[in-house]
């Protein structure tokens, strides 16, 4: 039976995830229930009509005098709607900038912890670690650059319509009100486009070059083809080192040696395992730095098949322990191809990469006695044969 830690940490630390996300989404529209610009979301042009606050504000003019006060109350409507909504930008980016370094170190600091107790979990890749910090870092750049531009824009705005509303205090100017504030709000929200272009094309290359100095840094990952691997007793299978690795057959450790044998290719890059005697063992391998990967071995016992019971509609019967392998080999001239199962909560069945052995498998004695039909293809005969697995 094999046992294996369970990893809190990683769990945890997905879970996190979501959780703070929720709460970084409540956050946002816990108090957007007053009116849209406090989401952040800009008007983009004044109202055709004039509002009824509009309205209510030129009624008591004289009827010369109502069109440019309606046009110019509408655009100062208008103009306080968008500097809001500015300002709202600019507190959303600031809670983004303290959220992704919350997410982004909490991930992180997970994921180095769980490298540092483990090298050779093949989950963990040194993409994500990357990207993690690349996102984390422009997410701040990007967050506290863009707060300050939406606050410059809104204080432009605020300080045109104070501007304006002196001016119609003053002389009673409707029409060169509208016209000083339509030309100052216009060109804030056109610096304001192009201070986003600008941010984006750096936030790019920002990327680009921390991404190139971080993989620089960066030790490589050793990773191994399999971590599991299931070997009939006496036969070879051919584990590679992925990624152009290579290990150290000097600090190859194994639990039990005496369960399998262990060779090299000339480069290291391909690992020969041999199935001595049956029984599990797990073997953990170095690369020459001491980053290791490990990988799961269970060498299993061997039936052969009589040509008579892997010709077609031959028929094999046999009792296996719950959670327990048995390995059968096809004879010379036998080809598998493909395996059904008819119960596979009690017992599965699979080819070897050769196809010329058939490993079987107790999944779960049942409750009730029942049998699991395992049905082999033969390529060569035209024809299947059958399992039929009792599990106890």
């Amino acid at each position: 039976m094999r046992t294996r830690p369970v990893n809190y940490t990683r769990t945890s630390c997905f879970r996190a995830v979501p959780i703070l996300s929720l709460f970084f989404l409540a956050s946002m529209t816990g108090c957007a229930t007053t009116s849209f610009p406090v989401i952040g979301i800009r008007p983009d042009y004044p109202n055709l009509s004039p509002s009824p606050e509009v309205v209510e504000w030129c009624k008591s003019l004289a009827d010369g005098a109502k069109p440019s006060c309606l046009m110019y109350r509408n655009y100062h409507e208008y103009a306080n709607t968008l500097s809001a909504s500015y300002r709202s930008r600019a507190t959303l980016n600031e809670w983004a900038l303290y959220f992704a370094g919350l997410v982004g170190l909490s991930g992180l600091t997970a994921t180095a912890g769980l490298a540092a107790a483990n090298a050779g979990i093949q989950a963990l890749r040194i993409v994500p670690l990357i990207t993690g910090f690349v996102s984390g870092t422009t997410a701040i750049a990007e967050n506290k650059d863009k707060a300050l531009n939406y606050t410059n824009a809104a204080n432009s705005i605020d300080e045109a319509i104070d501007a304006a509303e002196r001016m119609v205090a003053s002389r009673q100017d409707y029409t060169a009100a509208f016209e000083q504030l339509s030309q100052t709000v216009t060109k804030a929200k056109n610096e304001l486009e192009s201070s986003r272009v600008e941010l984006a094309a750096r936030d790019k290359q920002l990327e680009k070059l921390v991404d190139e100095k971080i993989k620089a840094k960066l030790p490589n990952q050793l990773r191994l083809a399999d971590e599991d691997i299931d070997i009939p007793i006496g036969t070879t299978y051919a584990l590679k080192v992925e990624d152009g690795g290579s290990v150290d057959p000097a600090r190859t450790t194994i639990s039990k040696p005496a369960i399998v044998d262990v060779s090299y290719s000339s480069n290291n890059q391909i690992i020969s395992i041999t199935g001595r005697a049956q029984g599990s063992t797990s073997i953990k391998f170095r690369d020459k730095t001491g980053i290791s990967a490990s990988v799961f071995v269970e060498v299993l016992g061997v039936a052969p098949l009589t040509s008579a019971q892997a010709a077609p509609g031959g028929v094999v019967t046999l009792t296996l322990a719950e959670g327990r392998k048995m390995a059968y080999s096809l004879p010379d001239g036998v080809t598998g191809d493909g395996v059904t199962s008819s119960v596979p909560n009690v017992a599965v069945g699979r080819l070897s990469d050769d196809r010329k052995w058939i490993i079987i498998e107790a999944v779960k004695k049942q409750p009730t006695a029942s049998a699991s039909d395992i049905t082999i293809g033969l390529k060569d005969k035209n024809g299947v044969m059958k399992f039929v697995v009792t599990v106890n």
